[in-house]
């Protein structure tokens, strides 16, 4: 993760990009959000997406720690944090949004209430491109139920119509199949590999298929 208190929110923001540059010096004619729509609340069929608060310690540290063995790379296995670290976190997540960098939404069951990942949505240029990264992780224990697929496009729809963007993309590493599968799933277009884009957590940079 990169932004404010990036070693705070590293493992619940694998995915990420906050990036804020405008991409020409034009006024864009798009409204943007404001405290009308954002924050948000979306109820899907079996899901809830919103910002998470301070209510939601328990539920997300137990989410975090149920799960299992990760499957590759870019899963994530069992981890905690302390309250003070996950009052940090959101205290980063309210300055994202108030600056319009980057917009969180976390998954919870509607019916259990069990907190099962979360997208977001960073802000890669307003002004005259409009434009925006989707990132998602859903916790592995939850992992061939649909809830993915669900939650990204309940995000896809709020990136359009509550924030306003023209365009999202989800730059998804080459070998990270589960990633690129859920892409397509949603209707999202590959349009070819961006080289040597992406600056791993370890050093180094690779490359990103983007949809």
């Amino acid at each position: 993760a990169t932004g404010p208190s990036a070693h705070a929110c590293a493992d619940w923001l694998t995915s990420v990009r906050v990036v804020s540059h405008d991409c020409a010096h034009f006024v864009s004619k798009t409204p943007l959000p404001n405290r009308r729509t954002w924050p948000v609340e979306v109820r899907t069929r079996r899901l809830i997406l919103r910002p998470p608060t301070e209510d939601d310690y328990d539920a997300v540290r137990e989410g975090k720690l149920g799960r299992s063995t990760p499957i590759n790379r870019y899963d994530a296995g069992p981890v905690t944090t302390s309250r003070r670290d996950f009052k940090s976190m959101l205290a980063s997540f309210r300055q994202w949004a108030k600056k319009r960098e980057g917009y969180v939404l976390f998954a919870f069951h509607r019916r259990t209430g069990a907190y099962l990942g979360h997208v977001d949505i960073s802000t890669i240029g307003r002004e005259r491109c409009n434009w925006a990264n989707l990132g998602y992780a859903i916790n592995n224990q939850h992992h061939r139920r649909g809830y993915a697929t669900e939650a990204v496009r309940a995000a896809l729809r709020v990136a359009f119509a509550q924030l306003h963007f023209h365009r999202v993309e989800a730059a998804c590493a080459p070998d990270n199949r589960p990633s690129l599968a859920l892409a397509r799933k949603v209707g999202m277009v590959r349009e070819g590999v961006r080289r040597a884009f992406w600056l791993e957590d370890e050093g180094g940079w690779s490359d990103r298929v983007i949809y």
